[in-house]
């Protein structure tokens, strides 16, 4: 078998899909009104039979990240759920053999997703909606949105670790202290408060934080973390606790968000 590889002009983008599979979906709504759903891209792939196919995605913010590598001959299709939300993307797709041989890229395809990112009627595109969501499990099984805080200004803050991770050192000849740097800054963490439930809840119960969770805990590389402005951080989540509020019909939760890398995940589906 020679080196060739054909082109790999078979990456056709689906229509927008929606995530109805999310687990528990929250937002402002007071009426119990039907749950939101969480939108993403569905692109259609083609695989060989003899190595792998290898998906990658770039947008105005990041250059072409490997997203999917399919060594599998009956994968069909790939759910991105970590496209940055109101930001062109575009996608691209090649073969590669079985002896490391790559072929062609595909034509580029690109497409933008509405914001906020998630359907629902309560919610509008400058309600500060936070979509966490993972390509590592394409069910969508820990897709899930919130929206932050409740009434009032949300206060968004922010830590930068390089503060912390400098340190000072008296040196013998100098008048003023050394001050030496990590070699990388590190990734940016925050906390925030999540609005879990707004009178959605029946029966009521004191413990309804069961989803963010158990996708706060599940086994996957990261969390992608998105807003409705384009942001975006692959980052591990903690939820330390939790408060019900009015009879039991308003949930609050705080999280932490710690940035754990900028490169996204290749997933084989």
């Amino acid at each position: 078998m020679n080196g060739e590889v054909e082109p790999a002009d078979w990456l056709l983008r689906v229509a927008t899909s929606v995530n109805n599979n999310v687990g528990v979906v929250l937002t402002r709504s007071i009426s119990g009104a039907g749950a939101p759903t969480i939108s993403y891209d569905n692109l259609v792939v083609s695989n060989i039979s003899n190595g792998y196919t290898e998906l990658q995605r770039m947008d105005t913010l990041t250059d072409w990240q490997t997203i999917m590598k399919a060594y599998r001959q009956d994968v069909s299709t790939f759910n991105d759920y970590e496209a940055r939300i109101g930001l062109l993307t575009s996608y691209r797709i090649r073969y590669v053999n079985f002896y490391g041989f790559v072929g062609p890229w595909s034509s580029t395809i690109t497409t933008t997703m509405a914001a906020p990112g998630v359907t629902a009627t309560s919610v509008g595109a400058n309600d500060h909606v936070w979509v966490f969501t993972t390509n590592a499990q394409q069910s969508g099984v820990s897709n899930l949105a919130y929206c932050l805080g409740w009434e009032g200004e949300v206060s968004e803050d922010f830590n930068f670790p390089e503060s912390s991770g400098q340190t000072f050192q008296t040196m013998y000849g100098r008048d003023y202290v050394t001050v030496f740097r990590p070699t990388e800054r590190g990734g940016t963490n925050f906390g925030r408060n999540l609005l879990i439930q707004a009178a959605a809840i029946s029966p009521e119960t004191l413990e309804d934080f069961t989803s963010l969770r158990n996708m706060a805990w599940t086994n996957v590389p990261y969390i992608c973390l998105r807003d409705e402005d384009g942001n975006r951080w692959f980052a591990n989540v903690s939820v330390p606790s939790g408060t019900v509020l009015r009879d039991r019909r308003l949930y609050m939760a705080p999280v932490t968000i710690v940035e754990v890398t900028q490169t996204a995940a290749p997933v084989s589906p």
